[in-house]
């Protein structure tokens, strides 16, 4: 299998962190001062906050489906999603995002009607959980893809996503983006300027 002849290049590399560490540091061509120079900098990065609530049902992203007359697919409602997320990222008056994030996303669903009248008020303090479908991650690609190109610039710089699912009688989606406030490394920085050159491919 393709996958499996792929990773020979990595057997012989340590299972463990500090195994691995050792061996990189071992093989260190820059001073010790150096990169514990770097690894401050990066640590003490700032990062900036954003959030809104969108008030409507959680729902997922459905398969794409093709046309009959041509060979492209679409998601049903995500031209809607995008219009909503335009309205609010305008709204808002924010730059666009373009450096590495951390996004949490809360979907709250409507609150079952067959619940008690006690546990109506568990769920509305976040004690009871959703185990119903739709699913994470389903519902987290329908709000993910529909920020981009307005909050952020592609969903690819998303590092750490967090998806919380409760009821509420209030149904709604809360959205919390945290955004480095600047590129962690030139490495990055030069991927995200040839995205914007029109190079995909990085």
């Amino acid at each position: 299998m393709k996958h499996v002849k792929d990773y020979s290049r990595y057997e012989d590399i340590p299972d463990d962190y500090d195994s691995r560490m050792t061996m990189l540091l071992t093989s260190l061509k820059h001073s010790k001062d150096k990169l514990q120079s770097e690894i401050d900098r990066i640590t003490n990065i700032t990062w900036s906050k954003v959030s809104f609530t969108l008030y409507t049902i959680p729902i997922p992203t459905p398969r794409g489906r093709s046309t009959s007359k041509h060979k492209f697919f679409y998601v049903k409602n995500a031209v809607l999603h995008k219009k909503n997320m335009t309205e609010i990222y305008e709204y808002l008056n924010i730059e666009q995002i373009t450096t590495p994030m951390k996004v949490k996303i809360k979907l709250f669903f409507p609150t079952p009607e067959q619940l008690s009248n006690m546990n109506v008020i568990l769920a509305e303090m976040g004690l009871i959980n959703h185990i119903s479908t739709p699913d994470c991650d389903n519902c987290a690609k329908t709000y993910t893809d529909a920020q981009q190109d307005n909050f952020i610039f592609n969903d690819s710089y998303i590092v750490d996503l967090h998806i919380i699912k409760k009821y509420s009688m209030k149904p709604r989606i809360e959205v919390t983006i945290k955004y480095m406030d600047e590129h962690d490394v030139k490495y990055n920085e030069k991927k995200f300027k040839k995205k914007v050159e029109g190079n995909t491919n990085v």
